[in-house]
């Protein structure tokens, strides 16, 4: 009987792989000839000009020495994974071709669900990300290109024009025939860049590297380890940073090698701490990879990348800011805020700081897309910015996407949506964490920037008005956060509340309930100022001063239930990276508190003196248990407990 074949069944001298499908150890489908299905969709010179290589592991002296040349991302010490040599796949022969094919369709089946499920091939007609050999950016109203002369150009049906200069062209977002959302004023343009025209860019990553960086990527993990890492990303991270689309994921381990460079392992790094939780990863749990080699391989892409950047490229920024730093009881160094500021030009050379709401030229998972990822960048540079006592470098006059509601981050996931019980409120996490920041940031902007801090450091009067808008809207902000993302100290959810499926699972929920309570925080910090820089105040305006020193003592009592209240499902799950600067932040504002308070000198405040120290012995208490557990590992409270601890020492002198 006679069978249909699949894959490859071509058998001419080609019937080894290409030479780009070597070098990534992927399968080349080439069914009728070359050029084979990988070259072809990315627009490579498919070539059989390379031999045979050897099969030891090849020489890695170039990749060695830039990876000398990075950061050390990860600390040495306990929370350092070490290396696990995993033979790489070997596609040498026709043989060991097919060979290859087959353990790869093995592994796909035998690999627990895919985290897109059914997924199918990415929808890229008309899209932004997805153009076959070239670099699509986005044309702003000055520099070299002016957008109202280009807005005049002959554009064809699916709103492209050729250009004028040999591999550039340009894309109008929305027709001159929809006026509304046609703006004449504004019009919207991209430009298209033939990688021809800038793949000799300097400085760039030279190709033997990035090429090596990928041998030695498999000589840490397998496809199919990689695989299930993503599984664990979709499972404990994404619905809480939902970044990513299930159109970017390969649908099996066979394909797992055309995701870019970057974001696979960054992915795969920020995967690591989740490792047991998924049986197939057991055999890691001994010599697991090296998480700080993984981020190393993945700024080493995302440099590769920045002359063409593309989405993908941002969202490896992004995951790579959730590292661990170096020294657990350290702040991050400058790179952070350097990583940061990559990322928001990276958005902005995209153009996703632009509202894609009416381009239906492009996939509707695309838009969506557009939209997650620019909230997901604002949100975390917001907080970036806030923890680093940086003026923040994104304008609320530079873009004009609309706000997210409870519906655009509740419906998308990575994993199928019956593997999730309660899956719309888990999901909502993102949604209530950017309504959030809006707060912060108005309070950034009363309080915080230049000119707000001589206008309100010492004008208590002044300064407690401007806060009745913010106070109002944290409690309304609190008062409509769904049950299952209230972690209020006093209040225990039943274990009946959690999916059935999945009835001891991880909860994400600590790192939002946390920046809740640094926001409320950072308002009193403000309201504290005055009484600091003018102590008289304290006496002068007693009223507002108890008031303003009762608020703050409400603020530490919030923190320190909230610390002690965790449990190990909150400490072991996810948590922003802010998350580890807010508890140091916290720690502070309880020191600030009492050296006020030790100021006054004044009985009318014993009261509060002596709740305060009670509140700081408690919280000293809580996070030293804790420090040999999951909350130490991570470095969450480590850096919190040394500033603490050297604040409280310089107050007792």
């Amino acid at each position: 009987m006679e069978t249909t074949q699949t894959g490859r069944v071509y058998k001419s001298r080609k019937s080894r792989p290409c030479d780009a499908c070597r070098r990534r150890k992927v399968t080349c489908d080439m069914p009728t000839g070359p050029p084979c299905r990988r070259c072809t969709r990315i627009d490579n010179p498919c070539t059989f000009r390379e031999g045979v290589g050897p099969r030891k592991r090849p020489a890695l002296a170039g990749l060695q020495v830039a990876f000398q040349q990075g950061a050390e991302l990860l600390p040495e010490a306990s929370s350092e994974y070490h290396r696990t040599e995993v033979v790489p796949m070997q596609l040498e022969t026709d043989a060991t071709t097919e060979h290859a094919s087959r353990s790869a369709s093995s592994a796909a089946s035998s690999a627990s669900q895919s985290p897109t499920g059914s997924l199918e091939r990415p929808c890229t007609e008309g899209s932004l990300e997805f153009v076959p050999g070239a670099f699509t950016f986005y044309i702003g109203p000055t520099g070299v290109s002016d957008v109202h002369l280009l807005s005049r150009e002959p554009y064809d049906s699916s709103l492209r024009s050729s250009g004028r200069v040999g591999g550039l062209r340009y894309r109008l977002m929305t027709p001159v025939s929809s006026p509304s959302t046609y703006n004449p004023a504004s019009p919207t343009i991209f430009g298209i860049t033939d990688h021809a025209l800038i793949c000799q860019a300097e400085p760039r990553v030279d190709d033997s590297i990035a090429t090596a960086a990928w041998t030695e990527l498999w000589t840490m993990l397998s496809p199919r380890a990689a695989w299930h890492l993503l599984q664990l990303y979709a499972r404990y991270i994404d619905p809480y940073y939902p970044i990513l689309s299930g159109q970017q994921i390969p649908g099996s381990p066979d394909t797992i090698s055309n995701m870019p460079l970057a974001l696979l392992t960054a992915i795969c790094a920020t995967s690591l701490p989740f490792i047991m939780y998924d049986e197939a990863l057991y055999t890691l749990l001994l010599h697991p990879p090296s998480a700080r080699d993984l981020y190393r391989i993945c700024w080493l892409g995302i440099t590769q990348d920045l002359h063409a950047p593309s989405m993908s490229t941002l969202q490896a920024c992004l995951i790579l800011q959730q590292r661990l730093p170096a020294n657990l009881y350290l702040s991050d160094t400058a790179f952070t805020w350097s990583l940061m500021s990559t990322a928001v030009a990276v958005a902005h050379t995209i153009g996703l700081h632009r509202d894609p709401s009416g381009w239906i030229s492009v996939p509707s998972w695309e838009r969506r897309l557009r939209r997650r990822l620019w909230w997901g960048l604002w949100m975390a540079e917001k907080w970036v910015a806030f923890t680093r006592g940086m003026p923040s470098s994104i304008s609320e006059e530079e873009y004009d996407v609309a706000v997210l509601g409870v519906e655009d981050s509740a419906g998308n996931t990575l994993l199928d949506p019956e593997s999730i019980g309660a899956e719309g409120e888990m999901r909502s996490h993102f949604y209530y964490f950017t309504s959030l920041t809006h707060i912060l940031a108005d309070i950034q902007r009363t309080y915080y920037t230049v000119k707000a801090v001589a206008r309100t450091s010492t004008d208590l009067e002044y300064s407690l008005d401007a806060a009745r808008s913010p106070r109002a809207r944290l409690k309304d902000w609190r008062d409509q956060l769904p049950e299952s993302l209230k972690r209020p100290p006093h209040v225990a959810v039943p274990p009946t509340t959690a999916p059935a499926r999945y009835p001891q699972d991880l909860d994400g929920s600590g790192s939002l309930y946390l920046s809740y309570i640094v926001t409320h925080m950072s308002l009193f910090r403000a309201l504290l100022r005055p009484l600091d820089a003018v102590p008289s105040l304290i006496l002068q305006c007693k009223g507002s001063a108890k008031a303003v020193i009762k608020g703050g003592l409400l603020c530490v009592k919030e923190f320190v239930e909230f610390v002690e209240s965790l449990t190990g499902a909150q400490w072991n799950s996810f948590w922003h990276s802010w998350s580890r600067p807010n508890f140091a932040i916290a720690g502070a504002f309880m020191v600030h508190l009492l050296h006020i308070l030790t100021s006054a000198n004044s009985t009318d405040f014993c009261d509060e003196h002596h709740e305060l120290q009670g509140w700081i012995r408690r919280w000293r208490w809580v996070v030293r248990i804790s420090a040999n557990g999951a909350s130490g590992v991570k470095g969450l409270t480590n850096l919190g407990v040394l500033k603490v601890e050297t604040l409280l020492g310089s107050l007792a002198q």
